[in-house]
């Protein structure tokens, strides 16, 4: 019965994966669709515009599609929150396409109305019907699904901007600039299509306890949100005056309406495609490397290079430039940077407030660019005069955005760590995606968890005083800290003495020094020896002297000295390598071992610690001298970590073969021969085919010195080195090399039981998978 109900989940949840699949292609392609309509409508209206009015009249014609937006989305705005955007927004499309309609017919008669007709329909519709087709997505999927297939759906909206500049240049080259209007009308009534089959089972109108705020009520009580808020508006100044920028320069070097079209297709196109490019390799890196600031910051940095070289060379490919820095960068890094601001504000005020900012905030921030356009044109004449002086002028309010930006960062961080201590939202490290959130996730849960240990400190020392007056003598005894003795260095030799593993630990996270070190080695044999461990590789920098002294000190325990071999590891000096070269001179195998793996994880990482041959080979012809007793003997102690070192697949042979002894001197030779080489060599060695391994035996009759040789023979299968002709050694290795499809079958068998074998690796950093013969 179990396992058929678990049967059915487990298709019920595959069918609903299917099926959250083909929403999240038919989205994709809505995207796709919708943005290209958007590109080639701003293609189409600044063409219409630029061709029917002087770059004069830009800044009337934005200040009125600013206002006239502002008014629409606060209009829209109860409305969406009341009805739902699965209901609102196809909406929007079908009235955005019957505008295409109207003028569609008025362009033929009054093409100068029809022009401006259209240039406030796409400032008033465009960023609506764009918000609102991501709000629908947002409440089409849970925010699991949401975050598998958010970004297929981008990618198709990014392409659909690469394909709107290229339609737009084709139709108006082809039937002219007119005839784009009924493509873009049947474009959006597809779209509005599109959109109302993708929010059928989306979420409904918000109910009366969850509409708790206003989006403007929202902003007045957050000063975060007022500063998201500010960051657009300031953003949008910057982009309305270079915007005018380009589109009057373009006026001036343009003359006809072909070339006006042809110029502003291939800018849409070019930018579509570079945000692609950019969106694609550069925006995780960004968050990931810089953070939300850093991120936020990039944007206005970039506009004031840009405007200083525009201020300075006042042509059409400078202002293209910085529009196009300015665009790029808003559509993707600032765009992904922007999104993870609302992050730690609560549904209940970003529901409403956001699409206020920005939409309501983009407007905004158009009108006064439009004003302070208007005032510029007033004191310096015409638009060709004033293409520099509007660089200038979004270069300065660049400058101020990044003032703001920097107290938004700090904001951002407060704002985050406040809600994540209420437990308004809530976050897994699988979902940040940035270092700033990644880093204050950290910060506030070990805060977080350090007042819940102290609330379970004090809830047990109130149990335990219970207990006492009620005579329960049961009643378990809090672990907390030892009274202070107002010594510092006592209270934490106490502690590391009192055996308890909370205050040991405690004592532990703090820098170890020369007094406390005798009372931390002795924690490398106990259950807490990976937090000593991990103590003593923070402290083994400034120690180095006094760890190598334990190392060699054979009065301690075995299993102190073994972990301390690594421990001296961690450090890449040369005096670490001359400390473990002395233990490989230990009486017991164990500290030997365990320092050869040692030295070959240092050379691995840092070649330019490689030892002399010299002192190799000495190190090797003491374990070839051995004696076959004493050889086949050898054992580890078991440490309990041992084995999940020992990932390379010769290592696996030779443990199942029980030769530790051989595995150790190979460990060594592999500090001075060429690891590579010598693996094939090993890997022959291991199979029973004669002739491969004789060709190994050769290699290393050729390479090892004659000590070495002799009193390896026996322990490989070689009975005693002939005295014969040597081949050279290039010759050897190529036919070890050629025989590898022979032995193959018994690599992967190899592999398979390094795989069968090996357990999850621990905390400290270990040597590389092949440092059983050493390493570049």
């Amino acid at each position: 019965m179990s396992t058929g109900s678990e049967g059915a989940g487990g298709a019920g949840r595959s069918s609903r994966d299917r099926a959250d699949d083909r929403i999240a292609g038919m989205a994709a392609v809505v995207a796709l669709g919708m943005i290209a309509q958007q590109i080639a409508s701003k293609a189409v209206r600044d063409t219409l515009f630029l061709g029917s009015y002087d770059a004069e009249e830009l800044p009337q014609a934005m200040l009125l599609s600013a206002a006239l937006a502002l008014v629409g989305v606060m209009g829209i705005s109860p409305i969406l929150r009341a009805k739902g955007p699965a209901r609102v927004v196809p909406a929007l499309f079908a009235v955005s396409a019957v505008l295409y309609v109207i003028e569609a017919s008025l362009v033929g008669q009054a093409p100068g109305l029809a022009a401006y007709v259209l240039y406030l329909h796409v400032g008033v519709f465009g960023s609506m019907v764009v918000s609102g087709f991501w709000s629908v997505v947002n409440e089409r999927f849970d925010p699991h699904s949401a975050k598998r297939r958010i970004a297929r759906i981008a990618s198709g909206a990014t392409l659909g901007g690469v394909i709107g500049g290229l339609l737009a240049e084709r139709i108006t080259t082809l039937f002219g600039t007119s005839a784009a209007l009924p493509a873009l009308a049947v474009l959006t009534a597809i779209c509005g299509v599109g959109v109302a089959v993708l929010g059928r089972g989306s979420s409904g109108p918000v109910g009366r306890k969850e509409e708790t705020v206003s989006g403007v009520g929202a902003l007045r009580g957050s000063p975060y949100l007022r500063r998201i808020a500010g960051v657009v508006v300031l953003l949008a100044v910057v982009s309305a005056l270079v915007d005018f920028a380009l589109k009057a320069q373009a006026d001036v070097e343009l003359q006809s309406q072909q070339e006006l079209a042809t110029f502003f297709s291939v800018y849409y196109t070019g930018l579509a495609l570079a945000t692609f490019l950019v969106q694609s390799f550069a925006s995780k890196a960004a968050l990931e490397r810089l953070g939300i600031g850093g991120s936020l910051m990039l944007l206005p940095v970039m506009v004031l290079a840009a405007s200083a070289l525009g201020t300075i060379v006042a042509r059409l490919w400078s202002v293209v430039a910085l529009r196009g820095v300015a665009a790029v960068l808003e559509s993707s890094v600032h765009r992904s940077a922007y999104e993870l601001l609302y992050t730690p504000v609560a549904p209940r005020e970003k529901r409403p407030s956001k699409i206020l900012i920005d939409v309501a905030g983009n407007r905004l921030g158009d009108a006064i660019g439009s004003v302070l356009v208007l005032g510029l044109l007033a004191v310096v004449g015409g638009a060709a005069e004033a293409v520099t002086s509007s660089v200038v002028a979004g270069g300065l309010v660049a400058a101020a955005a990044l003032v703001v930006i920097a107290r938004l960062q700090r904001g951002y961080v407060e704002q985050l760590a406040s809600s994540l201590r209420r437990g308004d939202i809530e976050l897994g490290e699988d979902v940040v995606a940035d270092a700033t959130t990644r880093k204050t996730l950290a910060e506030t849960t070990v805060a977080l968890n350090r007042e819940k240990l102290l609330a379970e400190i004090e809830a047990l020392r109130q149990k335990q005083l219970e207990a006492a007056e009620t005579g329960d003598a049961d009643a378990p005894a809090p672990s907390v800290p030892p009274p202070s003795t107002g010594d510092a260095l006592r209270d934490r030799v106490l502690a590391l003495r009192s055996g308890e593993p909370d205050q040991v630990r405690r004592a532990l996270a703090q820098p170890v020094d020369d007094a406390l070190m005798p009372e931390v080695l002795p924690l490398l044999e106990g259950e807490l020896r990976r937090p000593a461990e991990r103590a003593l590789r923070r402290a083994a920098a400034r120690h180095l002297g006094q760890l190598i002294d334990a190392l060699l000190d054979d009065r301690r325990p075995l299993e102190v000295r073994a972990r301390l071999a690594d421990v001296v590891a961690s450090v890449a000096k040369p005096r670490a390598v001359d400390g473990l070269f002395l233990a490989l001179e230990d009486p017991r195998f164990e500290v030997r071992y365990r320092a050869a793996r040692a030295l070959a994880g240092i050379v691995a990482r840092h070649p330019n610690l490689r030892p002399s041959q010299e002192r190799v080979y000495a190190a090797a012809t003491r374990e070839v001298e051995v004696g076959r007793r004493v050889w086949e003997s050898q054992r580890l102690l078991s440490l309990g970590d041992e084995t999940a070192r020992e990932t390379d697949e010769l290592a696996a042979v030779l443990r199942e073969r029980k030769d530790r002894s051989l595995e150790h001197v190979f460990t060594i030779l592999g500090l001075a021969l060429d690891r590579n080489t010598l693996r094939l060599a090993l890997a022959a060695l291991m199979d029973d085919a004669t002739e491969m391994r004789g060709t190994a035996l050769e290699y290393l009759e050729n390479v090892l010195p004659e000590r070495i040789r002799r009193g390896l023979w026996p322990y490989v299968g070689g009975g005693t080195p002939g005295r014969r002709e040597k081949r050279p050694k290039e010759q050897i290795v190529d036919e070890l090399l050629r025989s590898m499809d022979s032995i193959r079958v018994s690599r992967d068998a190899i592999l398979a039981a390094a795989s069968a074998a090996s357990v999850p690796p621990s905390s400290a950093p270990e040597p590389d998978a092949d440092d059983v013969t050493g390493g570049d």
